[in-house]
């Protein structure tokens, strides 16, 4: 599964990058759901978006703001995993 973000800010979870998104980053997708609701602001209803790129003032800003988010999620999947495993 995918992270992708779309020009207007908006994120999703997709199986394959569709064409004009921009990947953001790639996993197991019950994990990415979990990410996606932890770190990005909510939009519509049952949709997520990055604020940042509503404000950019140029692509390149649009662009910065997607590097830093997909920099974030990435040291996020990358951190320990948070499920106890063994016993006691």
């Amino acid at each position: 599964m995918h992270i992708v973000c779309w020009k207007d800010g908006s994120l999703e979870l997709s199986r394959r990058v569709p064409r004009g998104a921009i990947p953001v980053v790639s996993g197991h997708g019950k994990r990415l759901r979990r990410l996606l609701a932890a770190e990005a602001a909510p939009g519509p209803p049952g949709r997520f978006c990055l604020p940042v790129i509503l404000v950019a003032a140029s692509d390149l800003d649009k662009m910065y703001a997607v590097r830093s988010f997909r920099d974030r999620l990435q040291r996020a999947l990358a951190g320990p995993s948070y499920k106890k495993r063994g016993g006691g």
